[in-house]
């Protein structure tokens, strides 16, 4: 699975979380489908083909979008991955989590060692 965070409505920071689950194996997203409904949490899904050295395969990915479906999602089923966990984290403290940062800055971040702000263009520092 992937934990991403997107700019939506023209926001500044990216504050929008999407969970994606992707596989080729049809059988184990139906699995994780029925597993998110359980706890009620809403989600759509897709196919798409893709070409993988010379031959056509399909991939089957499930989306689970938004603020209220993350923390449903997070609290009733959660996520052992490290990564994921900080980036969940600093949504959850911030209400937004930048992206293409490193897992060592992610937690820089949460114990107070670097600036989220400093990720975006127009940050300004203060120096005293």
């Amino acid at each position: 699975g992937c934990l991403t965070f997107m700019k939506k409505n023209q926001k500044r920071y990216h504050h929008y979380p999407r969970l994606i689950f992707t596989s080729i194996s049809q059988e184990l997203i139906k699995q994780t489908k029925e597993l998110i409904k359980i706890f009620g949490i809403g989600f759509y899904g897709s196919i798409r083909e893709f070409p993988n050295k010379g031959e056509w395969n399909t991939q089957h990915r499930i989306f689970v979008c938004g603020k209220e479906k993350l923390l449903c999602f997070m609290k009733n089923i959660g996520s052992k991955n490290p990564t994921k966990n900080s980036r969940y984290l600093i949504w959850k403290i911030y209400g937004f989590c930048p992206t293409n940062i490193t897992f060592d800055q992610r937690i820089n971040i949460i114990h107070g060692k670097l600036d989220i702000h400093s990720f975006y263009v127009g940050f300004v520092t203060s120096k005293n």
